[in-house]
């Protein structure tokens, strides 16, 4: 079954029939493009466009989750160390 994908407002992954993944840029003058602006949404481009969104969405939460336990750590141990994250900068030569 072959399905279109939106994965940004510049790109579009087809898989076609036999699996092979083709990634369409979106422009006017690919004829791709103009091939996939006559295609008539399946309930298969459906699914896999829900399917890719669900993915985008879970990884989005779980980068922001790493991102907060990071945050968290970090300012634990500066608060064990009783010194700001400025102050730690300037001890680690950062910016």
């Amino acid at each position: 079954m072959q399905t279109y994908i939106t994965i940004s407002d510049k790109i579009i992954k087809h898989t076609d029939t036999d699996g092979v993944i083709h990634w369409i840029p979106k422009d006017e003058g690919n004829t791709d493009y103009q091939v996939y602006l006559q295609h008539k949404e399946t309930p298969g481009d459906k699914a896999a466009q829900k399917a890719h969104d669900d993915k985008v969405l879970s990884d989005k939460a779980a980068s922001d989750a790493a991102y907060e336990a990071a945050a968290t750590q970090k300012a634990a141990l500066l608060a064990r160390l009783g010194i700001t994250a400025d102050e730690a900068k300037l001890f680690l030569g950062g910016n």
